[in-house]
């Protein structure tokens, strides 16, 4: 009789203590792999990522981009291209105030020796970022949708229009350090929330997007068409982790 007394007292403690534990962090889809199919050719991107679920390297044919950070901001990109005996090394570092990006110098150097020089500053609206001025006097503009999607680039004479669709970017684990100036490290995918579904610009050429979606929403392969510029038609794949 005792021994059936400790038993269900030693069931209830075990059960109370597993309805107080806290519950598990859900886990998160990230990117790791895209495969380009453009033409007769294949691209492929791996995507790495540090143990604060960052991203840390991106590998892209005979190209390879490092981000580094100061506690939650990030604080370098380098890309790094090599081409036989040639290396080009192109370097992004920013500055902050207040936790919002405030200036963004841009460096190339070919074979060690510095070629191209640039310094961008950036205006807000609250917490969005609303403009981005060159150190040569191009403005560039940003406006958004509802959901944080940039629906509408424009600098100098250009205008660039988007649309979106209404489920997960590939790129929507990322965080916000990278999120925040996606467009100026040339990933504007990084910007947006959503999927971007057509891309109009001034130059006359209109993009469409179709995708393949897994069943948590998040993109699994993207069909791209140009309406001018059909030699960069591609079809994409995309490849998850859980972190």
């Amino acid at each position: 009789m005792l021994l059936t007394v400790a038993a269900v007292l030693l069931a209830a403690c075990k059960k109370s203590g597993n309805t107080n534990a806290p519950a598990p962090t859900p886990q998160l889809k990230y990117l790791t792999q895209e495969i380009m199919v453009q033409g007769t050719s294949t691209l492929t991107t791996n995507y790495t990522y540090d143990d604060k679920k960052r991203l840390s390297t991106v590998k892209r044919g005979n190209s390879t981009t490092t981000y580094t950070y100061n506690g939650d901001n990030l604080f370098s990109v380098e890309q790094i291209t090599t081409n036989g005996a040639n290396v080009i090394r192109n370097v992004s570092e920013t500055t902050y105030t207040d936790g919002k990006l405030q200036t963004l110098s841009l460096k190339t150097y070919s074979n060690g020796a510095l070629r191209l020089e640039s310094l961008l500053n950036f205006v807000y609206n609250g917490d969005k970022l609303t403009e981005a001025h060159t150190d040569n006097g191009y403005i560039y503009f940003y406006y958004y949708d509802n959901n944080n999607n940039v629906v509408k680039m424009q600098y100098d004479s250009v205008t660039v229009t988007r649309n979106y669709d209404n489920k997960k970017s590939r790129f929507a684990n990322l965080p916000p350090a990278l999120k925040s100036i996606g467009y100026q490290i040339n990933q504007p995918d990084f910007f947006s929330a959503n999927n971007i579904i057509t891309d109009n610009n001034t130059a006359g050429d209109l993009t469409t997007y179709t995708y393949n979606y897994d069943a948590d929403g998040y993109p699994t392969g993207a069909t791209v068409v140009h309406n001018k510029f059909t030699y960069l038609n591609a079809k994409y794949t995309y490849t998850y982790t859980e972190l």
